[in-house]
């Protein structure tokens, strides 16, 4: 149902008249050219010899043939799935820096509630606990810092729709704070 609403302006290039479906090609091209950054993509349908300039000039002399509309049709169809793979990009790397925020103020609570020393006390703390509350204090400061690392990361964080989703997901919000602890613990 989102799909065919999202993208309902696809199947209307088919009905337009010809006067308006030269303007929207020309909206289409501009489209195109800001969001398809793959340079063959973009030489195949906006270079010198591209599908654009060829359907535009047939747009132009005012003969509607149904193939280049659909070739108008499809190339939008190739900037709305851009669009809704950014779109979606964005939400996951949002998602993904929330969900780590939230991992880092719980453990920051642990820490508060008194499972971690304070650093004044910190030498302390490890003659008087047993080996087994030191590898506590290490495994939270090493979760701590993995979580603090993903929040302040610059680079957005890859992710693939679909089957490998959970793997990446999983990836950023366990593996790296648990490989974090046990390197906390290992040094």
């Amino acid at each position: 149902m989102w799909e065919f609403l999202h993208r309902v302006d696809e199947y209307l290039i088919l009905l337009y008249p010809l006067d308006e479906l030269l303007i929207k090609a020309i909206k289409v091209k501009k489209y195109f050219d800001l969001n398809i950054k793959e340079e063959k993509i973009r030489a195949d349908w906006i270079g010198d010899k591209g599908k654009f300039k060829e359907a535009i000039e047939h747009i132009q002399q005012k003969k509607g043939d149904a193939n280049y509309r659909n070739v108008i049709k499809y190339a939008l169809t190739i900037v709305n799935e851009e669009a809704d793979r950014n779109f979606w990009q964005v939400s996951m790397n949002t998602f993904t820096s929330v969900a780590n925020g939230v991992l880092l103020a719980v453990l920051m609570l642990l820490a508060s509630l008194g499972w971690l020393c304070f650093p004044a006390e910190f030498p302390d703390c490890f003659e008087k606990s047993g080996l087994r509350d030191s590898y506590k204090v290490l495994v939270i400061l090493g979760s701590i810092g993995a979580y603090a690392s993903n929040i302040i990361t610059r680079d957005n964080f890859l992710y693939i729709r679909w089957a490998p989703f959970w793997r990446y997901l999983l990836h950023h919000l366990f593996e790296k704070p648990v490989l974090s602890s046990f390197a906390a613990v290992f040094i």
